[in-house]
């Protein structure tokens, strides 16, 4: 899917610029600035924005709730960026709300990617408690009611979620694996261990995070029953523009018949103690950007933190239609030609792939059903064409999930 722009209202582009001059002081030397939006649902709740300047080039604007993220989290994600940067991986680094005090008669270092010097400055007079990297950096601005911050805007288009190749596996892997060793070696400030603890062993976050979601879910109303029209004076009726209320009620019996057999084969994981290192988090396919067959850009690191690298790859290899056997077997290939890559890894990849499907399967029917209907009623008639090719892509992937477990009902990935 290509990153699409649309235009804003004039009144609210003037009021973002008005905002990001007050935030960021160096754009107030700036004379013309234009905003567009992104059309995207792939950043994480954030509202998502491009800015462009002639004389600097062009930003991604991103604001979000004042309450997204402890502010200790979000300091220590954008160092992280900013070391990985340094490194020479293709992220993008929130610049800093003020320029450097040296180097007054020139701003070329804001440009797309160039290197990156320590910077010194003080915080923009509206902030309130500023985020501050590990470079002594302020890199985030504060409205009433959001935050904002600015990064270099990553060139080239996400990858295609239809169809995964040999070769985009083999880009993809390896640029996945060399940001991994960059982030090895990544030092977080004492306050931020928190989420981004430097590498150690022990059990995977994300395994008893899912593992705790799930048995809950488990003991709770089964989703095939929360999609019947008439529970709770509940509207779906809507959703049969494309079809979608039929779709739910598959998607849903699915994903009750899948939540026991996952909860088993994920249980183990729970005592499991794993190498543990900073991860990208949501590693997806709308979140990796190509272009010239190479990979140009990663975006939205939002979920960042101390992991099992086993999270990047099954979130990779689950956002795709569908992924053959020798393609994930070479992905894991090219991922072990760049840094080390264990049996034991590979296998909580698979466990974990199967969990995040699942997992996307409950968080679909959750976000169509009860109190969050109103919204979606209200939306345009391609949002409803998205779902609907949505729910399609979860049928096809869990339909495929549940036909192997009934066909080895006592597989374990352990």
């Amino acid at each position: 899917m290509a990153t699409r722009l649309e235009p804003i209202p004039a009144p609210w582009q003037q009021y973002l610029i008005e905002m990001c001059r007050q935030n960021f002081d160096w754009l107030t030397q700036v004379s013309e600035l234009e905003i567009q939006r992104v059309q995207s649902a792939a950043f994480s709740g954030a509202q998502v924005f491009q800015l462009n300047s002639r004389q600097l080039g062009q930003f991604a604007l991103r604001l979000w709730p004042t309450d997204a993220m402890p502010p200790a989290r979000l300091t220590g994600l954008h160092a992280l960026l900013r070391h990985t940067q340094q490194l020479g991986l293709p992220v993008a680094a929130p610049v800093p709300v003020s320029k450097p005090k040296a180097s007054q008669e020139t701003m070329s270092w804001f440009r797309i990617m160039a290197p990156s010097p320590r910077w010194a400055g003080s915080s923009s007079a509206n902030m309130n408690s500023p985020v501050i990297n590990s470079s002594g950096m302020h890199t985030v601005g504060r409205e009433e009611e959001f935050l904002c911050q600015l990064e270099p805007w990553l060139k080239g288009q996400p990858l295609d979620s239809s169809h995964l190749d040999e070769s985009s596996v083999t880009k993809v892997m390896a640029m996945l694996a060399r940001w991994h060793t960059a982030a090895c070696s990544f030092a977080s400030p004492p306050a931020c261990h928190a989420w981004f603890a430097p590498s150690h062993q022990c059990v995977s976050p994300t395994v008893l995070k899912c593992l705790a979601r799930l048995t809950r879910q488990g003991a709770e109303l089964a989703h095939r029953d929360a999609v019947e029209p008439d529970l709770g004076g509940t509207d779906l009726t809507s959703l049969d523009n494309f079809g979608c209320l039929v779709k739910l009620r598959k998607l849903a019996q699915l994903v009750d018949n899948l939540i026991p057999p996952i909860i088993r084969d994920l249980a183990p994981w729970a005592y499991q103690k794993i190498p543990l290192t900073p991860c990208w988090g949501d590693f997806w396919c709308q979140h990796i950007l190509m272009e010239h067959h190479q990979v140009s850009g990663l975006l939205d690191a939002t979920a960042a933190r101390t992991d099992s690298v086993a999270i990047d790859l099954a979130r990779f290899l689950g956002s795709f239609h569908a992924v053959q056997p020798s393609i994930r077997e070479l992905g894991f290939e090219v991922y072990r030609g760049v840094r080390p890559l264990s049996e034991l890894e590979i296998r909580l990849a698979r466990v974990l792939e199967r969990v995040g499907l699942l997992m996307a399967g409950m968080f679909w029917i959750e976000s169509l059903i009860g109190k969050n209907i109103g919204d979606h009623q209200s939306q345009y008639w391609q949002r409803w064409q998205m779902i609907s090719m949505r729910l399609d892509w979860l049928l096809c992937r869990l339909s495929l999930l549940h036909a192997e477990l009934l066909e080895n009902p006592g597989l374990n990935l352990r």
